[in-house]
C-alpha cells in the first residue's frame, strides 16, 4: 500500500535535498581544478568498481585495500583518468 507523503514532509525534504546540494556545490568549488579531477577519477572509478563487484555481500575491505584497486583499475584506463595517470592527448588528436 502507498500512502501519500504529507505536504510538509515533502517540502521539508526537497529542502534538505538543496540544502545538500547547494554544500556540496560549495566544497567542491573550494577544490582546485587539479583536487577536482583526484576526486572525479577516484570516485568513478570507485563506482563502477564496486558495481562489477561480484562479493557485493562482503565487508569494507578497508582503505588500503581498496585504495590500490581502484588506483590499479585507474592506470589501467589512462585516457579515462588522466589526471591520475598523467595521460595527456596526442596532439594529432587535439579537438580544434
Amino acid at each position: 500500500m502507498n500512502a501519500d507523503i504529507p505536504e510538509a514532509l515533502a517540502n521539508y525534504m526537497i529542502k534538505r535535498d538543496k540544502e545538500r546540494a547547494d554544500r556540496i556545490a560549495a566544497v567542491w568549488a573550494e577544490f582546485t581544478e587539479r583536487e577536482q579531477g583526484l576526486i572525479k577519477d577516484a570516485a568513478v572509478m570507485g563506482w563502477v568498481q564496486g558495481s562489477m563487484s561480484t562479493r557485493a555481500g562482503e565487508q569494507w575491505p578497508g582503505d588500503w585495500v581498496a585504495v590500490p584497486t581502484v588506483l590499479g583499475a585507474c592506470l589501467g584506463l589512462p585516457h579515462l583518468y588522466p589526471t591520475i595517470t598523467g595521460w595527456t592527448q596526442p596532439e594529432d588528436e587535439e579537438d580544434e
